[in-house]
C-alpha cells in the first residue's frame, strides 16, 4: 500500500463485528457506503492480514470487504 495524500482508499469491511459480536451498523449489501463497519487507512509499508476461510474451509462471510475511492492520489 502507499499512504493516500487527499484521503480515501480505506479497505473496509462492512459486515465487521464489534466488541460485543453485532455488526458496527448492520450491513444493507450497499457497496457504495463505504464508511459501514471497519476501515483501514492505506499506509505505505503496511499490510492488512485477515482469514477469509474457516478452519473447516467454509466462506467466512464476514470478512468481506472492498476498497474505498481514492480522492487524490493513488492507493
Amino acid at each position: 500500500m502507499t499512504t493516500v495524500e487527499g484521503g480515501g482508499g480505506e479497505t473496509y469491511f462492512p459486515r465487521a463485528l464489534n466488541n460485543k459480536g453485532a455488526e458496527y451498523k448492520k450491513w444493507n449489501g450497499d457497496f457504495s457506503d463505504c464508511y459501514r463497519g471497519l476501515s483501514v487507512k492505506a499506509v505505505e509499508g503496511n499490510a492488512i492480514i485477515f482469514y477469509s476461510l474457516h478452519p473447516s474451509l467454509e466462506l467466512d462471510p464476514l470478512s468481506l470487504h472492498g476498497g474505498c475511492d481514492v480522492v487524490k492520489g493513488t492507493k
